[in-house]
């Protein structure tokens, strides 16, 4: 039974990748090749990539929603497999999240067309530079711009906090400045 769900699941994972318009390797660990190449996938003419936690150089590329970090990873985020930081300025990224046209919408092909919201991925790449392509917004590009964005309007609600507090207190002080001037009747 636990072999079935673990076949069930890698042809899931196969077929989500088809969908999102790849197809994984033909040796997919105990996923026939037949229910690969139904599902659209791993033909000898059809395009070919990588699964997760499979060794890799971007020639052929994992598949959709995974990174090429040596091995095929979903959103690897450790400091230790990263280069070429730079200092990101919230504020511009807070300003370009405010002007990013989102949408409600439905895929094509999606049976019962659910409705989905977010914006497009040409315009997010045209508005942040980030991820590999226009055709896609990888997770963990959208997670890091919704960060980045909270941490500008964390500052902007703190300095609005304490703009507020010191005019509370000039407020109060110029009550108690206008009291002490008035006559008691």
């Amino acid at each position: 039974m636990m072999t079935r769900g673990i076949r069930l699941g890698q042809l899931a994972f196969v077929v989500l990748a088809v969908a999102l318009g790849g197809a994984c390797e033909r040796r997919a660990e105990g996923v026939a090749v037949a229910a690969l190449e139904a599902a659209g996938g791993a033909s000898g003419s059809g395009p070919v990539c990588l699964a997760l936690g499979k060794p890799c150089t971007g020639d052929p590329p994992c598949c959709p929603g995974l990174a090429c970090v040596g091995t095929c990873v979903q959103n690897p985020s450790d400091r230790n497999m990263k280069r070429d930081f730079a200092d990101v300025d919230r504020k511009a990224v807070l300003d370009k999240v405010a002007s990013l046209p989102i949408s409600t919408w439905s895929y094509k092909d999606e049976p019962n067309r659910p409705r989905h919201i977010g914006p497009m991925a040409q315009d997010f790449k045209q508005t942040f530079n980030v991820g590999a392509d226009d055709k896609s917004i990888f997770q963990i590009d959208a997670d890091g711009v919704a960060f980045a964005a909270i941490q500008a309007l964390n500052a902007e609600v703190k300095l609005l906090t304490a703009e507020n507090a010191a005019l509370r207190r000039e407020v109060a002080e110029i009550r108690a400045a206008i009291g002490k001037e008035r006559p008691k009747k």
